[in-house]
């Protein structure tokens, strides 16, 4: 029961990598002493944002990797979409009047095209247990 398409599978990755990348950036000049999202006006904006998106990208690659062979894997992609598209308009709703709004803004609109493609994959799974059931 794999619904996740080769172009929709690819997408996912590469949202993944890049939270990854950006939160390892993140860390890596937080540790170097700058702090890359002072912009957004709050304390440790960086370090919460940045293992928030490592912990989604974590998730969403488990559930990636186990599509379709464990009824949970399209949660755990809805819950790591839901988390990478809150970090990524919350930088973009922080980020109004500079680049930073077109730019995040951008990045939140993959996420909620992954989330529309994990709930497709939620909507079929329930239709296909449904139709288990009956007969």
């Amino acid at each position: 029961m794999r619904h996740l398409t080769p172009t929709r599978l690819l997408l996912e990755i590469l949202m993944s990598c890049f939270s990854t990348w950006w939160a390892a950036g993140v860390l890596t000049d937080l540790a170097a002493g700058k702090d890359p999202t002072y912009w957004v006006g709050i304390d440790n904006s960086g370090v919460i944002l940045s293992y928030l998106l490592l912990f989604a990208s974590v998730i969403h690659v488990i559930g990636v990797r186990v599509n379709g062979r464990w009824v949970g894997s399209p949660y755990l992609r809805v819950l790591a979409m839901l988390i990478g598209a809150g970090a990524f308009l919350f930088l973009a709703y922080h980020g109004r009047g500079s680049t930073a709004f077109h730019t995040y803004s951008f990045i939140s609109l993959l996420y909620v095209l992954g989330l529309v493609s994990s709930f497709a994959d939620i909507r079929a799974q329930l239709v296909l247990r449904r139709a288990w059931n009956k007969s």
